[in-house]
């Protein structure tokens, strides 16, 4: 139908395309990790977001600091986002410290841009993500590794964009309960109804026969 239609109307068959890419498309994410030992969390328990998407790009920032936050809460684990710079100034850093001690975080959660593939523009093609959850996140003597994840994300248009950020929190989310860092949330199954009690109808005594 679309070569048809390319050899009269062009403009016809570059949407006819885009409308089939869109609705076939999803994005794909590949998570490979390594649990050091030691970083679990109970139900309940809260996780501190260390975000540094924004150094990157601001749109997938945002998108993904409320995706992971509605993932984690899903996954049992109040949650809160510290969006941070690499390149933060000494009252910033003093800033970042007080909101952890004021959170007081069970674990930490880090996560941070690695390697991509971009055009001329700065566009990427497919993005790399690490990710790494510590204990002990603002005693530097006592930080704690206890599990690393990288995430390769690609996108479900022709670039990564704000509207990948979902899955990536999605995914990862669902990486550190499989890794046994998240709690496994036990299914509910709701009991049947109980059946209505039988109700006895009760006839009233003839007035023949039997009542004389």
């Amino acid at each position: 139908m679309c070569k048809s239609a390319a050899a009269w109307l062009p403009g016809v068959a570059t949407v006819c395309f885009a409308v089939y890419f869109a609705g076939c498309a999803s994005t794909e994410t590949t998570v490979v990790s390594k649990s050091e030992g030691g970083g679990r969390v109970a139900t309940g328990q809260r996780i501190l977001v260390v975000s540094q998407l924004a150094s990157l790009d601001e749109s997938w920032s945002g998108a993904f600091e409320k995706a992971i936050v509605s993932e984690l809460r899903k996954a049992g684990s109040p949650a809160q986002v510290q969006s941070r710079n690499p390149l933060a100034l000494q009252i910033d850093k003093v800033r970042y410290a007080d909101q952890i001690a004021e959170f007081k975080p069970d674990l930490v959660l880090v996560i941070e841009p690695g390697d991509g593939m971009v055009d001329d523009r700065g566009r990427s093609f497919k993005r790399t993500f690490e990710a790494g959850v510590f204990r002990h996140y603002a005693e530097r003597g006592r930080r704690d590794l206890s599990w690393r994840g990288k995430v390769v994300l690609e996108p479900a248009g022709a670039f990564v964009m704000a509207d990948d950020m979902p899955a990536l929190a999605r995914d990862l989310v669902a990486r550190l309960t499989a890794d046994g860092v998240l709690p496994k949330q036990r299914r509910t199954v709701a009991a049947a109804p109980s059946p209505a009690p039988l109700k006895a109808t009760v006839h009233p005594a003839s007035t023949r026969g039997f009542g004389r």
